[in-house]
């Protein structure tokens, strides 16, 4: 039997690999959001002629030819089945990790350090855009290249190094800077021949990608000037407000994620990094290393509190790998001054980002579905994206996302998309009572089945407040749409006509004639 110490790396990966499923394991039957529908369009298209992958005409021409190519090849066997891709960027992520961890070990033989580095990287809550999305594959497939090219050069193997790199960067360009920046600080014997090549690689990159593509896009703005100084520190801010947030969350009113999120992780940073900074020099080293080398994805000037609910999650992905060195780092020599062994504070570290991961893990997911919810109902899955904007609105774990605004988005389509839509404006009024739109769409509601207190209502409301008549004209217009819609155009003449009365305008007396002209001729 082998001694324990060569049993550990295979402990480290199982139990990696049973966190990663059990936190990410929800998202193998999420639905397909826009940029997913385009990867399966594509691959689609280029099963039936492989000539169009080398199309400019793809709905994901990404400039990505390494990231594209598997997406293909995940797909072949199993056409437009999702789940075979959330399973690959599960286990591409699970991958990552233990790259890293096997990074950190080789650098400062800290065995602890590695597995919380690996750990905290593996199961941070910024993760759902990478993981989540089929579409994001390529960022999970650069970080494995870049990971693969750094150990390749700490190995002197620079064959091997500038092979992962090449496909590093045709995963996603903006591997680039990290890659060339590590390659130059490893004191590698080819390193100016290697940096060399990386930006002769990049230029004829830049060169062949079309100006439209996040390709050209991501070279483009690192070679205009680095931001991957501020890109780390806003990670760290990320990783660490959110965790912090969490854990404070039950604390009112002296934490509310909107404002404390970006100064709690801020604080957290700033201690962090000085107690980090005065461990040792080898440690300090490796700080800046990964601070400057490890991060990446500087080309992004997303607000760090809008990073949950929009896309540029994903573009932070390995700029975490960093983060989460720095805070590993800060937090063990923390604990190891308190005279507590690397054992126990390494298992009491790894229990608080396990429990706080599994709070944060099912807000992310419930904001991965809201992303998706809001492209089917832009597009024409209206009806799917109603579904899934009602799960988010009935989860206990919405609390992130601004469900006042889920409500009123609703509102403008319920007649066409849910059952009951009388019960749902109700409903939504009974939430938010001051919200005078979602007043409106339920007494438009109520108006247009005869209610005739409702419709007082509605005046009495624009007298007191400008553009109520338009917002209720718009209302009662939706309405006779639907209504007209499922054939019932004697309900539907009666809301064009309440949609005149509350805003003239000839588009409803046009309605109105058109929905009589169909009456008559259905009789």
């Amino acid at each position: 039997m082998p001694p324990i110490s060569q049993l550990r790396p295979y402990a480290l990966a199982l139990a990696l690999g049973f966190l990663c499923f059990f936190y990410y394991g929800n998202t193998i039957d999420l639905p397909a959001d826009t940029h997913d529908a385009e990867t399966l369009l594509d691959n689609s298209r280029i099963r039936a002629n492989p000539l169009f992958f080398f199309s400019a005409d793809k709905a994901q021409s990404t400039g990505r030819p390494v990231a594209e190519l598997a997406k293909l090849i995940v797909g072949l066997p199993f056409g437009d089945d999702l789940r075979p891709f959330h399973v690959a960027n599960i286990l591409l992520h699970i991958g990552n990790a233990l790259l890293l961890a096997w990074l950190v070990v080789h650098l400062t033989a800290d065995a602890h350090l590695a597995v919380l580095t690996a750990l905290l990287f593996a199961l941070t809550p910024m993760h759902h855009q990478a993981i989540h999305h089929i579409s994001a594959m390529d960022y999970l497939l650069s970080g494995a290249f870049a990971l693969g090219t750094i150990h390749a050069v700490l190995r002197d193997r620079s064959t091997a190094a500038l092979i992962l790199a090449t496909l590093s960067v045709l995963s996603h360009a903006a591997s680039f800077a990290p890659l060339s920046l590590l390659v130059l600080q490893a004191q590698h014997r080819h390193k100016y021949a290697a940096g060399t090549f990386l930006v002769a690689l990049t230029a004829i990159a830049l060169f062949l990608a079309p100006d439209n593509t996040s390709t050209h896009s991501a070279i483009d703005n690192w070679l205009a000037g680095a931001q991957g100084a501020w890109d780390f520190a806003r990670t760290s801010m990320w990783i660490a407000g959110r965790h912090l947030t969490t854990l404070l969350w039950h604390i009112p009113p002296l934490v509310s994620f909107a404002d404390w999120e970006v100064w709690a992780g801020l604080g957290v940073t700033l201690v962090v990094a000085l107690i980090a900074w005065r461990s040792t020099n080898q440690t300090r080293y490796i700080i800046l290393l990964t601070a400057a080398a490890i991060a990446p994805y500087g080309f992004m000037y997303t607000d760090i509190t809008n990073a949950y609910t929009r896309g540029s999650s994903r573009y932070l992905y390995l700029s975490a790998m960093g983060a989460s060195w720095l805070l590993s780092t800060g937090a063990l020599w923390s604990l190891r001054r308190l005279r507590m062994s690397a054992a126990i504070g390494t298992v009491l570290l790894v229990g608080l980002i396990t429990m706080v991961t599994y709070r944060t893990s099912k807000e992310t997911y419930i904001g991965s579905m809201h992303s998706i919810a809001r492209s089917k109902l832009s597009g024409k899955s209206s009806f799917v994206g109603t579904q899934l904007m009602l799960e988010i609105i009935h989860s206990d774990h919405n609390r992130l996302l601004d469900v006042e605004d889920l409500y009123m988005r609703l509102s403008a389509i319920a007649h066409f998309t849910i059952d009951d839509p009388q019960a749902f404006l109700i409903e939504a009024v009974e939430h938010y009572p001051n919200n005078y739109t979602l007043q409106i769409a339920a007494l438009t509601a109520r108006a247009s089945s005869g209610d005739r207190n409702a419709y007082i209502q509605i005046k009495r409301m624009a007298s007191e407040l400008n553009n109520v008549g338009p917002v209720a004209a718009s209302m009662f217009n939706n309405i006779a749409v639907a209504h007209t819609q499922r054939g019932e155009y004697e309900q539907a003449i009666a809301a064009y006509i309440l949609a005149y009365d509350s805003d003239p305008q000839e588009r409803f007396q046009r309605g109105a004639a058109q929905a009589k002209q169909l009456n008559t001729g259905n009789r």
